[in-house]
């Protein structure tokens, strides 16, 4: 017995130093790619690396926004200024609730905001997040906030990208690298998080169904939300305007009575009424440019008024 535990341990001992050295060379050998198992790419459609790294809008700011692709591509911080509101969008590609927790954790303290806007749909408390968290430890930092929500993830390719997005940033690796501001199918990264689609044409989605509630994500909410109260901004959940498809009714009451206990929750997402979806929808949930100015208008309005 002894002979096998020992024999046990010593290989215990060489697979935990083999295997990082075997992830970080081969996916230094393939330039960044790497191998099936990681997926190490600077920049990607959301612009998360110029977004985390802008300082265009210095603190504190009026208005910080959080949550996914509703967020980055939904809120203008120049419509904002237009108004006198200094805003920062901080919005990530597919985010769920757990990729927000770790961006807030890394930059609320930068911002020091007045009120934390949270865009919320209820696909941020779906599955692991995984399309996210790829991008956050690889285009923003790792530290134990994004170890802890890479393992959660119970993903293979989220821990090896993880360790060699560890390995490359405590080496500096990536120091030069600059993101194209334009870039991604026509789409322009604006200073101040937003991204733009100059044109868009609108395709209807199919109605969404909705899954069931992962619970550690809705415990990186819970958590958002304490951090946030804890630092004495005020906190505002908003469920942007969609289309028929992806109305948040069709969620569990589970996810709406998560945002209601949180604090105050507007409901945006009947906000055109019978207006055609094409005039300010590209997508079933992604708003074109005029229905980008008149959500946010519509906003503003009711942050003023609070």
């Amino acid at each position: 017995m002894r002979t096998f535990l020992r024999t046990f341990l010593r290989f215990v001992l060489l697979a935990l130093v083999v295997y990082p050295v075997l992830v970080i060379g081969t996916s230094m050998a393939y330039k960044h790619d790497g191998f099936g198992n990681v997926h190490y790419v600077l920049g990607y459609h959301g612009h998360l690396w110029s977004r985390v790294r802008d300082t265009s809008v210095t603190a504190p700011v009026d208005v910080l926004v959080v949550g996914s692709s509703l967020a980055y591509r939904g809120y203008d911080p120049r419509l904002f200024a237009e108004q006198d509101l200094a805003m920062f969008n901080l919005g990530s590609s597919a985010q769920t609730a757990a990729q927000g927790e770790v961006l807030l954790r890394h930059h609320l303290h930068r911002f020091r905001p007045g009120t934390v806007v949270m865009v919320v749909s209820p696909d941020m408390f779906e599955g692991p997040g995984i399309e996210s968290a790829l991008d956050v430890m690889v285009n923003d930092r790792v530290d134990l906030f994004t170890a802890r929500m890479a393992l959660l993830t119970m993903n293979v390719k989220a821990w090896n990208t993880l360790l060699y997005a560890w390995f490359r940033q405590m080496l500096d690796l990536d120091g030069h690298f600059d993101e194209a501001y334009l870039a991604y199918n026509g789409d322009r990264y604006i200073p101040g998080g937003y991204v733009e689609r100059p044109v868009c044409h609108h395709r209807p989605s199919p109605p969404r169904v909705f899954g069931p509630l992962a619970q550690h994500q809705v415990e990186a909410f819970r958590r958002s939300v304490a951090f946030v109260k804890a630092s004495g901004a005020r906190l505002l959940l908003v469920h942007p305007p969609v289309t028929d498809c992806c109305r948040p009714s069709s969620a569990s009451p589970e996810v709406l009575r998560e945002w209601t206990d949180a604090g105050t929750y507007l409901d945006m997402s009947g906000l055109f009424g019978s207006a055609a979806d094409s005039t300010f929808f590209c997508d079933g949930r992604h708003l074109s440019r005029a229905g980008v100015a008149r959500s946010n208008a519509a906003l503003i309005r009711a942050l003023k008024q609070e």
